[in-house]
């Protein structure tokens, strides 16, 4: 399936509201699916693939480290948090959109360290695309 490709490579990009469902359901991957990914990529790959995750749109409310919402929410966020520094620490590359942040008023200093400040999202995306990238979806 992979004959001819020395390395296989996508992006997730997130975008609204939803992107918490998604980081929860990303963290489940990288708790379980990240792991038997990079077993099969071992023998079925020269190189392992690399995953780049886009914020835009609402989804860079959850990249704050401001913490101002409920207990509840701040749990959400701390583990949102968390999630994202184990990515990171998996080789996962993550990217914020910074005219997002600056719409949907996010201070930018407190943005993750672990993510890296783009100033379009899109313009990313595009970028990513044109380097060979697939856009994966994540349900």
């Amino acid at each position: 399936m992979f004959k001819g490709k020395a390395r296989g490579a996508g992006f997730f990009t997130l975008k609204n509201a939803v992107a918490c469902r998604i980081l929860k359901r990303f963290r489940q991957l990288s708790d379980r699916e990240i792991r038997q990914t990079k077993k099969d990529a071992k023998t079925s790959l020269p190189n392992f693939p690399k995953a780049v995750i886009v914020f835009h749109d609402e989804a860079v409310k959850f990249l704050s480290t401001d913490r101002k919402g409920s207990k509840e929410e701040n749990d959400t966020l701390d583990k949102i948090a968390e999630t994202i520094r184990q990515a990171k620490k998996d080789g996962v590359k993550m990217e914020v959109c910074m005219y997002a942040v600056k719409i949907f008023g996010v201070d930018p200093d407190t943005i993750m360290p672990e993510i890296e400040k783009v100033e379009n999202g899109w313009i990313s995306v595009s970028g990513y695309q044109a380097q060979g990238y697939s856009l994966i979806t994540v349900p």
